[in-house]
């Protein structure tokens, strides 16, 4: 019984231990001692840490901290994959996708890691197999995996994440305009592109534009439309502005 409780204080000892290291390690990513953080996420992650091991992919397909190496970065994201990780799941769906160097392009092997991704919650490869899947024309896919990405929460805190839950929204009103894997609802179409537009999406806002000019889903309302394409012109999209007319109220 003694030694019974001795190793189980050692286990949870080492397990505060390496989530100390491994804050210790990003303390000092985040500070700019990159050679510090390589070396603490190296221990850890040869002590089989997968989040250590993910990182540590990063700083090598990068080349922060140490000389870049697309190859051993490739093995030591995949053996975080391997153990789990959902984050070094959709890095190494990303790698197979895009196939800029190491390892070559495989869009099937691609969407594998995206699957497993998504199956464990990852938020990007919801919206890479969304993307997939509309460029394939499959629209029953592509609308899918866009409600369940439309079920994610981000601000803009989040930055890179709450831009694309934004397109995310765009993208099923476009959904919904078209009748692409659902049927066509213009009212469902304008309650996303507000949602997005609200956002400062431009491509959302010149949408909502023409549907209050026409009035598709929407009550016709010409200085709705004029308003909702000067929003879009004031964010750079050139549409918004060509059809903005500045003498009709906004």
């Amino acid at each position: 019984m003694v030694y019974k409780l001795i190793f189980i204080t050692l286990l949870l000892f080492t397990s505060i231990v390496k989530a100390s290291s491994y804050e210790t390690g990003l303390l000092a990513y985040d500070s700019g001692d990159y050679k510090k953080a390589y070396k603490i996420f190296e221990t850890l992650a040869n002590d089989g840490d997968d989040k250590a091991q993910s990182f540590l992919g990063l700083m090598l397909e990068t080349g922060t901290g140490v000389k870049k190496d697309l190859e051993k970065s490739y093995k030591w994201i995949l053996k975080s994959a391997n153990q789990g990780n959902a984050g070094a799941m959709y890095a190494l769906g990303m790698a197979y996708f895009t196939g800029h160097s190491y390892p070559k392009k495989d869009v099937s092997k691609a969407k594998e890691w995206f699957l497993k991704a998504a199956t464990k919650g990852e938020f990007f490869s919801h919206y890479e197999l969304a993307g997939m899947a509309i460029d394939q024309k499959n629209y029953f896919d592509s609308v899918n995996w866009l409600r369940k990405a439309s079920t994610f929460e981000f601000s803009e805190s989040d930055g890179l994440a709450y831009k694309k839950l934004i397109e995310v929204w765009h993208n099923l009103g476009m959904s919904y305009l078209k009748g692409f894997g659902v049927r066509k609802d213009y009212y469902a179409a304008s309650i996303w592109f507000k949602r997005s537009a609200n956002a400062g999406f431009a491509s959302s806002q010149l949408m909502l534009g023409i549907m209050y000019s026409r009035g598709m889903g929407v009550s016709q309302s010409p200085n709705e439309a004029n308003y909702w394409y000067g929003l879009a012109c004031d964010n750079k999209l050139q549409d918004g502005c060509d059809m903005y007319n500045p003498g009709q109220s906004r």
